[in-house]
């Protein structure tokens, strides 16, 4: 049902299924054994934490869900503190000869170098490019209304509707925090992204007085502007949809999170009293063109 092939340098997995986020039997065991191995890793200096998940199937899911938090972001703590990097592979890689079963899910966990690329897409124009949003600090309860706020009504130095698909797009962040600044990235991942990526969405419409309402408390700004935030169409670079919904007595954001193949994550430490927020949305093709 699945094997690891482990070193010390990389961690790769093959499953006849997907890890999903609450899983049962044998499932279970794999989310462990993953766990395990990748806190074998030993963190490397001036590398980050590099995740790659290939699939046969189609159909849309969420590259950080299926990576890292279905997985349980605990032990990626240690390999994370200065970035992360992530994308889609654009086919699974032979398994192991010992394996006689079909395997048509795969992951692969190790470290590259800061400064690096995406290995499998490459930029072919960029959308959006964005510097030092001021953001609240993030932790491990923040929210992504608080960064689409940021992104969204911040200073930005370029943006293109793109003429091309944005079926698959990529992003580079970099998040520049205080030296005295506590953090572990991967639990901020989620919010982060959702934000990042919502803040480059029109929202529909859809009972959007009510929604504005419920994120006003959380941003600390009126109904009246957050409704013409959601709405603009000036920076929706990846289109407009129904963008949040109303979740028990809160929202729900949906941005198109599961369009991003490659991402990109950097912390840097600086002498500065604020977080701040600078990237690139950019669209992508195949590193190497698909047969």
């Amino acid at each position: 049902m699945y094997t690891l092939r482990t070193t010390t340098e990389s961690v790769e997995v093959w499953s006849t299924a997907r890890l999903p986020f609450e899983p049962a039997g044998w499932l279970r065991d794999l989310r462990q054994d993953i766990s395990k191995a990748v806190k074998g890793l030993r963190p490397r200096s001036m590398h980050i934490l590099y995740g790659v998940y290939a699939c046969e199937s189609s159909g849309w899911f969420d590259l950080e869900n299926v990576l890292f938090y279905n997985v349980g972001v605990g032990c990626f703590a240690a390999l994370s503190r200065k970035g992360l990097r992530f994308e889609a592979g654009p086919s699974v890689p032979p398994a192991p000869n010992t394996i006689s079963s079909r395997m048509p899910h795969y992951y692969c966990y190790t470290q590259v170098p800061h400064g690096g690329s995406f290995e499998h897409w490459k930029v072919r124009s960029r959308i959006a490019t964005w510097t030092d949003a001021v953001i609240p600090p993030l932790n491990s309860t923040t929210r992504a209304s608080s960064v689409w706020h940021a992104v969204r009504s911040g200073p930005i130095s370029e943006v293109a509707l793109p003429k091309e698909d944005t079926t698959r797009f990529g992003l580079s962040v970099t998040l520049a925090v205080p030296n005295s600044a506590a953090r572990n990235l991967l639990p901020l991942v989620k919010p982060l992204l959702d934000g990042v990526i919502a803040a480059f969405h029109a929202h529909d419409g859809t009972t959007v007085e009510i929604l504005a309402r419920r994120i006003s408390d959380t941003v600390s700004q009126s109904p009246r502007s957050l409704i013409a935030l959601l709405v603009a169409r000036d920076r929706a670079v990846l289109g407009t949809r129904r963008l949040l919904w109303l979740w028990r007595d809160t929202v729900q954001w949906n941005p198109a999170d599961d369009r991003c193949v490659a991402a990109d994550i950097r912390v840097e430490c600086r002498e500065i009293p604020v977080w701040t927020l600078s990237g690139d949305l950019f669209t992508v093709d195949p590193a190497v063109p698909h047969a």
